[in-house]
């Protein structure tokens, strides 16, 4: 678990990635064209925030954290309000 935050913030992150990129056979020319159609596609998104923002991508992934669990735990919610008998009567 230590691998995936390492103690060096940010730098060590994206060293991690280029680690990544260079065992998968990935060059470092590709990673840099990925990176930058990445940065540029956020941002003409974004207005008034910088795209490398530690705020704007926290807060990306906590909207996608949220979106994740109501996805799993709205169905689950769900099924647990349903008999069991009937359901595979039903079948």
């Amino acid at each position: 678990m230590d691998d995936l935050f390492p103690p060096d913030g940010f730098k060590a992150a994206v060293q991690n990635l280029a680690q990544c990129y260079e065992a998968n056979g990935e060059s470092d020319s590709l990673m840099r064209r990925h990176r930058l159609a990445a940065t540029r596609l956020i941002r003409s998104l974004l207005f008034g925030v910088a795209p490398t923002s530690p705020v704007t991508l926290c807060m990306g992934m906590l909207c996608l954290f949220v979106v994740a669990m109501l996805a799993a735990w709205i169905p689950a919610r769900r099924a647990t309000k349903v008999d069991p008998m009937v359901a595979l009567r039903y079948e």
